[in-house]
Formats: structure tokens, sequence, C-alpha cells
């Protein structure tokens, strides 16, 4: 029994070590650096999504797009 309260004590100090202010800024600073290299890659296919999001064809696959990410957006807000 003491084993199993030193192995949640040690589980909840590793839990709030990890969620430490400079972790966080340095997870942040990571995925800002992620964004950037993936904006980096994709910039060639800028000017060819520009023609794309113009045509009238694809306005229907943008108002589905936008109609699925506010249904996740209400979902993931309730916490289901």
């Amino acid at each position: 029994m003491e084993r199993q309260y030193k192995l949640k004590r040690l589980c909840a100090q590793l839990a709030t070590d990890y969620d430490a202010p400079s972790l966080r800024s340095a997870r942040l600073l990571v995925n800002a650096a992620i964004l950037g290299l993936w904006i980096w890659l994709y910039r060639p296919l800028f000017d060819y999504l520009a023609v794309i999001f113009t045509r009238d064809d694809f306005r229907t696959n943008q108002i589905v797009l936008v109609g699925v990410v506010a249904l996740i957006v209400v979902r993931r807000r309730k916490g289901v």
C-alpha cells in the first residue's frame, strides 16, 4: 500500500513539474516553430490556393468546411 502511495505522489509531482511555466513557454515556442516551418514549406502552394478559393464549385466546399469547424468548436466547448 505504501508503494502505491509513493507512486501516486511521484505522478502528482511529475504532473506539476510538467505544467511549469518555463516548460509551457518552451512548448509554445516549439509549436510556433513547427507552424512556421509548415507555412514556409507550403508557401509555394499559396498562389495555387488563391486561384482555387475563388472558383464557384469550391465555394460549396468552403461552406461545408466552415460548418464542420463550427460543429467541432461547439462540441469542444460542451466538453463532449
